[in-house]
């Protein structure tokens, strides 16, 4: 099941799981550097994004 949440609602802990889990993936995935920057800005600038497409959220619950 996807959600949507927004990212600054998370604990920081959370946050910064979410930012290195999707920096992974952007990487394994061949994005370029400024494709790369675009992608976690828009992530983690209080968007509303779907995450459950590149992580699994329950994975980040403390």
């Amino acid at each position: 099941m996807n959600s949507n949440i927004f990212i600054c609602e998370l604990s920081k802990e959370n946050q910064d799981k979410i930012k290195k889990s999707v920096l992974k993936y952007l990487i394994k995935e061949g994005y370029n550097i400024n494709q790369i920057k675009e992608t976690l800005t828009s992530v983690m600038e209080n968007r509303l994004w779907l995450v459950e497409e590149i992580i699994d959220i329950n994975q980040l619950k403390v």
